[in-house]
């Protein structure tokens, strides 16, 4: 049993405008990806409307490629991605190590990714600003 993945962000903008003969390019670039091939990850779908639903990251509900519980005894990563045209909103319930509170939006499929300093005696809150959406949370940890 391994485990091999990376969390990536890509940011890429470019801004150009010719004034005459003058050709002027401004460009931005934010480019982050971290590789793992250790570890473990679990990955929870569901729907949600506007009432919040809790996801209990201790419940050894989520099994791995060999059909083996997953438990966490703490969670370093998620990423968090929600269909549908609503926002929709996906926060832990307590504040980490360093006093932050995890806080991610998604929609149209969107994928927002936050470290996290957890462990694994919280809940991840998922919920929508209006109708409903389906979502997918991936945690990351030990």
């Amino acid at each position: 049993m391994s485990i091999k993945g990376k969390f990536a962000v890509d940011v890429q903008f470019t801004d150009s405008t010719t004034d005459g003969n003058v050709k002027s390019l401004k460009t931005i670039a934010l480019q982050h990806a971290t590789e793992y091939d250790f570890g473990k990850i679990a990955i929870i779908t569901g729907t949600c409307g506007t009432a919040v639903i809790n996801v209990d990251c201790n419940l050894p509900g989520y099994r791995d490629a060999a059909g083996d519980l997953v438990t966490f005894s703490s969670i370093s990563r998620v990423a968090f991605s929600a269909g549908g045209s609503e926002l929709v909103r996906c926060a832990s319930d307590q504040f980490d190590t360093v006093g932050y509170a995890m806080t991610l939006y998604s929609r149209a499929g969107q994928v927002a990714v936050s470290e996290c300093i957890e462990d694994n005696e919280f809940e991840i809150g998922v919920a929508a600003t209006a109708g409903t959406a389906s979502y997918t949370l991936v945690l990351y940890g030990s």
